[in-house]
């Protein structure tokens, strides 16, 4: 059963984002000029468009910004997914992220609700992030999706 499209890894700009994943850690562009934490990657800060940037593990824990319920596929490799959620997460210590919610036992998210990071292997090239629920005071609540 696919639940999940493959993103196209193979561009230079996202290498380290897919390298980091791959070992389970989140990885965000920095700054050198401005410091600021960009999502998505970019060849150019957004901020002061100074060229590059370097990569940095962050925390992968934030909270529920944002969030949907997907009712009907919006490609032919989510069918079997239907229905699922996806969250748009303000991370603790940078930009927001989307990825797909999991571990609700069937409720619906609460904005502002900590989620954390779990990291699920699609292919030997592709570990995507996705969001579970966290305990309380951040302790970890769902171990996979």
């Amino acid at each position: 059963m696919k639940t999940h499209i493959i993103p196209a890894h193979i561009d230079p700009v996202w290498a380290p984002f897919w390298a980091a994943a791959k070992e389970g850690r989140l990885s965000l562009q920095h700054c050198g000029a401005c410091s600021y934490v960009r999502f998505p990657a970019s060849e150019r800060c957004p901020e002061c468009w100074t060229p590059g940037g370097s990569w940095r593990e962050v925390a992968p824990s934030g909270r529920v910004w944002s969030h949907t319920s997907y009712r009907r596929a919006l490609h032919p490799e989510l069918a079997d997914a239907v229905p699922y959620t996806v969250a748009m997460v303000q991370l603790d210590r940078g930009p927001r992220i989307p990825g797909r919610l999991t571990g609700l036992d069937g409720r619906t998210p609460v904005i502002g609700e900590p989620v954390r990071g779990v990291f699920t292997v699609l292919s030997p090239d592709i570990t995507m992030i996705e969001w579970v629920p966290a305990g309380p005071a951040g302790e970890p609540g769902v171990t996979s999706p």
